[in-house]
C-alpha cells in the first residue's frame, strides 16, 4: 500500500473521535508534524491531552515535551515534570530518561542526582541509549554520590555504542583520555560492574554496603526501598525463574 497521510489520518480520526487513545495519539503526531494535515501545534495538543487524560503513557510523554521545548505553546517545566512523570510512572523509557534530565539539570524541579540516577536507571535497563550515555557520563566524572568509576561508565557507554547512538563517540574519546591517567585498563573495565545498588545505581563505599537478593542473591541492593522497588520492575519473575 502507498503511504498516503490523507487517509491515514481519515481513519486515524475516525478511530479516535471514538476514544481509541492510540489514535488519537497518532493524530495528535499527525498535526503535530503537519503530515495529512496543516501543521497546527493547538490541535496536537488537544489530541495530545484526549490521550493522556486517559492514561496513553507516549501521549503523555509528547505532551510533556511540547511543553518542555515550548513547541507552540508557552515553556513551562512544570507541566512537562508532570506529564513526564505520569508517563514514567507507567514504564515509558523515554519519558523516565526526559524525567531524570529534569532532575539532572534542575529543570522544574529541584537538581537532584539521586533522583536523576535513578530514572534513568530504570530507563538503561529498558534499553534506552540516552540512558544509558547520561550514566555513563556521570561515571566518568563523578557527580555528588556516585564517584568517578570508569568501569561503571564503560559499562553503559558500551550499552549505548552497541545500539549506534551518536553520543558515544564523544564519552568514548574522553572515556579513553581518562583510562590513560589511571591504572585501570581496559580488560578490568570491560569486566560487568559489581559494585553498584542494581535498582539505583549508587556505587558501594564510604560506609555504604550492597545485599544480595536473598531468594536468587543476583542483584545488589543498597537499601530494602531498592529491593522492593526492582521487585515491582519485574525482578519478581526473573528471581523465580532462577
Amino acid at each position: 500500500v502507498a503511504v498516503d497521510y490523507n487517509q491515514a489520518v481519515r481513519w486515524y480520526r475516525k478511530a479516535a473521535d471514538q476514544g481509541h487513545t492510540g489514535a488519537q495519539y497518532s493524530i495528535g503526531n499527525m498535526y503535530c508534524l503537519g503530515l495529512g494535515v496543516a501543521q497546527d501545534y493547538n490541535e496536537a495538543k488537544r489530541w495530545y491531552r484526549k490521550a493522556s487524560d486517559r492514561g496513553f503513557d507516549m501521549a503523555q510523554n509528547s505532551l510533556g515535551s511540547m511543553y518542555y521545548e515550548g513547541v507552540g505553546i508557552a515553556q513551562d517545566y512544570n507541566q512537562a515534570v508532570y506529564w513526564f512523570r505520569k508517563a514514567a510512572d507507567q514504564g515509558l523509557a523515554k519519558a523516565q530518561f526526559n524525567i531524570g534530565t529534569m532532575y539532572d539539570q534542575g529543570e522544574g524541579v529541584d537538581q537532584d542526582c539521586n533522583q536523576a540516577v535513578r530514572w534513568y536507571r530504570k530507563a538503561a535497563d529498558q534499553g534506552d541509549a540516552d540512558s544509558q550515555c547520561s550514566l555513563a557520563g556521570i561515571y566518568l566524572s563523578g557527580v555528588d554520590e556516585f564517584p568517578k568509576d570508569l568501569k561503571l561508565s564503560n559499562f553503559f557507554l558500551s550499552a549505548a555504542e552497541a545500539q549506534g547512538n551518536e553520543r558515544t563517540k564523544l564519552l568514548r574519546k574522553m572515556l579513553e583520555v581518562a583510562i590513560q591517567d589511571t591504572s585501570d585498563d581496559l580488560l578490568n573495565l570491560n569486566a560487568p560492574p559489581s559494585s553498584q545498588c542494581t535498582c539505583c545505581g549508587r556505587t558501594a563505599g564510604n560506609g555504604m554496603k550492597l545485599k544480595p537478593c536473598p531468594r536468587c542473591t543476583g542483584p545488589l541492593y543498597c537499601g530494602k526501598d531498592c529491593q522492593r522497588a526492582h521487585w515491582k520492575q519485574g525482578h519478581k519473575e526473573n528471581c523465580f525463574r532462577k
